[in-house]
């Protein structure tokens, strides 16, 4: 008896010491980002402000996208956002251009067409947001519909209209320390898993915990 306890102690501390030692598993948005294609781009909305992201061109892990910024207020009625694009983004107050290695997630080049008080914020966020350590978020943690046991899963338009999503990847993690507002923060993320007519490579939904109006929720999308 006394070596069946001795056993189990010394595996005990072997289960231990490996998952010490072994790294676990983590998940990161840039290997999302990395399936989106050129002509590919997404709209989404965060403190009264249109942020469009659309993938300009892709060569293996290299990837140049195009961020245009326009005020809610501002922005053109009775256009889609495929003719706002087209008509050159009227009324749009941030222009800018990245290279990004997907690879190691970090920026290669960057050129701003067009600057607003809101333009560095965006370019530090897109970075931080492609490198952030993320993990799957338990089922029991995940948000549920007010007053239901159902799961909450947001809402995917493209092209101004809903569209069917085959699933979703629920993810959360620590905003790394970038010396920003989200800098320590816990984050919470709804990544569309792929599929055929929507574009999966930017999550539908974020959400900031402790900041007002920390929300960040796609409106549109397309190709």
């Amino acid at each position: 008896m006394k070596h069946f306890f001795c056993r189990i102690c010394l595996a005990w501390c072997v289960v231990m010491v490996i998952t010490l030692v072994v790294p676990l598993q983590s998940f990161q948005l840039k290997e999302q980002f990395a399936q989106g294609l050129p002509g590919q781009y997404v709209v989404a909305l965060y403190q009264k402000h249109y942020i469009l992201i659309r993938i300009l061109a892709k060569e293996q892990q290299v990837v140049t996208v195009e961020e245009l910024l326009v005020p809610a207020m501002r922005r053109p009625q009775g256009l889609s956002w495929q003719q706002w694009m087209a008509q050159g983004a009227p009324c749009a107050t941030s222009h800018s251009l990245y290279r990004i290695d997907l690879t190691h997630g970090r920026l290669l080049s960057q050129e701003e067409k067009l600057c607003s008080e809101m333009t560095p914020w965006v370019q530090s966020f897109l970075t931080s947001l492609l490198n952030m350590p993320l993990e799957d978020v338990p089922v029991g943690n995940r948000r549920k519909i007010a007053r239901t046991q159902l799961e909450w899963v947001p809402k995917l338009s493209v092209c101004g209209h809903p569209v069917q999503v085959s699933g979703f990847r629920v993810l959360w993690g620590i905003w790394p320390a970038d010396q920003s507002v989200l800098a320590g923060r816990r984050v919470e993320l709804y990544v569309p898993l792929p599929g055929e007519g929507y574009p999966s490579f930017f999550p539908t939904w974020i959400q900031v915990q402790g900041i007002d109006r920390g929300t960040i929720s796609l409106v549109d999308g397309g190709a």
